[in-house]
């Protein structure tokens, strides 16, 4: 008997010291991103941390929702290997991605939710193909890349290939609706990009005509906390839209409101309807603000008087080639 519990004792020693070192080797790496998630690469820009697969963007993704968020991208490099799904479910809470992610051409396809929820100061996303088709039928924020880009975050070179429908719900819903194909706030900037983005709404119940609270819908962003920069960048896209807002709708080809566009391109046609109801409309082929050096290729068509109208705000440069069509 003495000898088994010997035995035992040198075993539970063993373990014991495997799990302090096990321990020492994981302060000792504490650099590195997830010990097990990022095996390829040292997270610097000479020698990125490589994502091959569907689990590796996953974990970056939960690392980006994380409290250790800052500590583990901060000032690393990610790139991208191959063409990936994203299912990760954003949380929504002040963390967010610190890094850069190079997409390196590739694609991610995006089941549902965002790539991330915030890109925080000094992040960078370039080189990205995101795509994302999305069916609506609740109130809510839907995006592709993130809720907020924060000011000194960049989006560049990417493609959006973001297409939505969205469904009027047959009651009254008093929470707002906003949809973009790249984020709702943007205080960073977002360069060098493309959108082909088709939207548009549809009844839920061919009898039954409900509302949302508020409307806003628009290809590349909502409008910013401060001010953001959309630049170089072109939309492909047609807009069929409904006024199903019981407050408000809002709508422009690239960004609603607070965005410095400039150098951008619109290239399709936006389309409202009417839905009765005391609410203000504002229907603008590019931004409510004042846009530099832009082109609208297409045409505005309204079967009523919008409240606010036009291709963009006082005081713009911009080119338009085709009508504004309003036909009360």
């Amino acid at each position: 008997m003495g000898k088994l519990r010997v035995k035992y004792l040198v075993i539970a020693l063993v373990f014991a010291l495997l799990a302090v070192l096990g321990g020492i080797t994981a302060y000792l790496n504490k650099d590195s991103v997830v010990f097990a998630a990022f095996r390829h690469g040292a997270g610097t820009e000479e020698d990125p941390y490589r994502i091959y697969n569907d689990n590796q963007l996953y974990n970056l993704q939960e690392i980006s929702s994380s409290s250790v968020a800052r500590e583990r991208t901060k000032g690393k490099y990610f790139k991208l290997m191959n063409n990936l799904k994203g299912t990760y479910r954003t949380q929504q809470n002040s963390y967010g991605f610190y890094g850069v992610l190079d997409g390196n051409g590739c694609t991610v396809t995006l089941s549902k939710y965002s790539l991330f929820y915030i890109l925080k100061e000094a992040s960078t996303v370039k080189n990205l193909t995101v795509v994302k088709n999305d069916n609506i039928y609740v109130a809510g924020d839907v995006y592709a890349l993130a809720m907020y880009i924060n000011n000194g975050a960049t989006v560049d070179n990417c493609t959006f290939n973001c297409n939505a429908t969205i469904y009027i719900p047959s009651k009254m819903t008093p929470a707002p609706i906003t949809y973009t194909a790249c984020c709702k706030f943007n205080n960073g900037i977002i360069k060098n990009c493309e959108f082909n983005t088709d939207i548009s709404m549809l009844y839920a119940d061919d009898e039954n005509h409900g509302k949302f609270g508020y409307i806003y819908i628009a290809a590349v962003a909502y409008g910013g906390v401060g001010e953001g920069t959309i630049d170089n960048c072109v939309v492909n896209g047609n807009f069929s839209l409904i006024t199903a807002g019981i407050a408000t709708f809002q709508t422009a080809g690239i960004a609603i409101d607070k965005n410095n566009v400039s150098n951008c391109t619109f290239n399709g046609d936006i389309r409202v309807k009417y839905r009765s109801g005391k609410i203000y409309p504002f229907v603008y082929g590019l931004t409510i603000n004042k846009v530099t050096n832009c082109v609208f290729n297409g045409n505005v068509y309204a079967d009523f008087t919008p409240y606010k109208y036009g291709i963009a705000g006082k005081d713009s440069t911009v080119t338009h080639n085709g009508e504004i069509i309003i036909t009360p």
